[in-house]
């Protein structure tokens, strides 16, 4: 069905990714740009993409492409590394539907953003499975964390999660620590020396860093039976992903396992994040098509009764149908 589309290594999988984004950006098109919570994004996102999110033909096509180019950059990655065992289009397909499963996150977000800076990140993380210049790398992966957390605040989290990925690969040292705590640091030096130049840090502290800073209340989400079930389909394919790996682990070389370990790691710090901020942001879930994409692959790869992925393929989009009609 679906999912044998996107099976392929051929350039055709890249044209149903491109047709199967289109389909999920449609009602987007169609209609008027929804409010969204300006207060839930930071100072310099809206000062960058603040003008382009009010005019809808101009940020759902500049979405469209953010999304289309991160799910070939993270295909690429994947297939880079070689932990699927075959070239397929399944992480690109899958990092859309994680990208775009929420009809809120089509639009252009602070999300999708820090998104970007992730995956730029991770890439530049993953060099060090073969390392010239690891202490470089360590330092440009934690700068672009840094980066992307200027724009969606709640990415500071991920600083300890490159120390435990580094500690995964058997890098990590005092070197290394220090360096990425300076890497870190470096673009919150700039924006400090900004702001307080133009007498902007009591601002920047109150609409930047302390409202994500507590408890949350999930129940204050508003969560609908829509995005429950959605959520749970999710859980469900993720945990039988997590079974088959656990199954099959002595299958795989060491460094895919470790690297497998570091997926596992992302997904849970996404997790970890939001314990510590008072507001469940739904652009938070963007991130899980990071870990999400190559879990899902996993499983739909390695499942052997083809009607079953069949009727998980239909639930899920059965969900997102009911989703985006809600939505508009």
């Amino acid at each position: 069905m679906i999912i044998s589309l996107f099976k392929t290594n051929q350039i055709s999988g890249i044209v149903f990714l491109f047709l199967f984004q289109a389909l999920l950006f449609l009602n987007a098109f169609l209609h008027p740009i929804p409010l969204i919570d300006p207060a839930r994004e930071t100072q310099i996102f809206e000062t960058v993409f603040g003008p382009v999110t009010l005019l809808k033909w101009v940020q759902l096509p500049l979405a469209f492409v953010l999304i289309f180019l991160q799910a070939l950059l993270y295909n690429y990655l994947i297939i880079q590394l070689n932990i699927l065992g075959r070239t397929t289009y399944l992480p690109a397909f899958f990092y859309v539907v994680a990208s775009c499963m929420l009809p809120v996150n089509i639009y252009l977000n602070s999300g999708m953003v820090a998104m970007s800076f992730s995956l730029l990140a991770l890439f530049t993380f993953f060099r060090l499975v073969s390392p010239k210049f690891p202490l470089r790398q360590v330092f440009y992966t934690s700068f672009l964390f840094s980066l992307g957390s200027l724009f969606y605040f709640p990415l500071v989290y991920f600083l300890p999660f490159v120390w435990v990925a580094l500690l995964t690969l058997g890098y990590m040292g005092l070197r290394q620590w220090m360096v990425s705590i300076i890497g870190f640091v470096v673009p919150y030096i700039y924006v400090f020396l900004y702001y307080f130049w133009f007498d902007g840090l009591p601002e920047f502290w109150e609409k930047d860093v302390k409202p994500f800073f507590g408890f949350p209340d999930l129940l204050a989400a508003g969560f609908t039976i829509a995005e429950l079930a959605l959520f749970g389909l999710l859980v469900f394919i993720m945990a039988s992903s997590a079974y088959t790996f656990i199954r099959t682990r002595f299958t795989y070389k060491v460094i895919q396992r470790k690297i497998y370990r570091i997926f596992s790691w992302f997904f849970l710090f996404v997790f970890l994040s939001v314990a510590y901020m008072p507001f469940f942001n739904r652009h938070h879930l963007v991130l899980l098509a990071f870990p999400a994409g190559v879990f899902l692959s996993l499983y739909f790869l390695n499942l052997r009764r083809q009607w079953w992925a069949d009727v998980i393929t239909v639930l899920l989009f059965s969900a997102m149908v009911v989703l985006q009609f809600g939505f508009y």
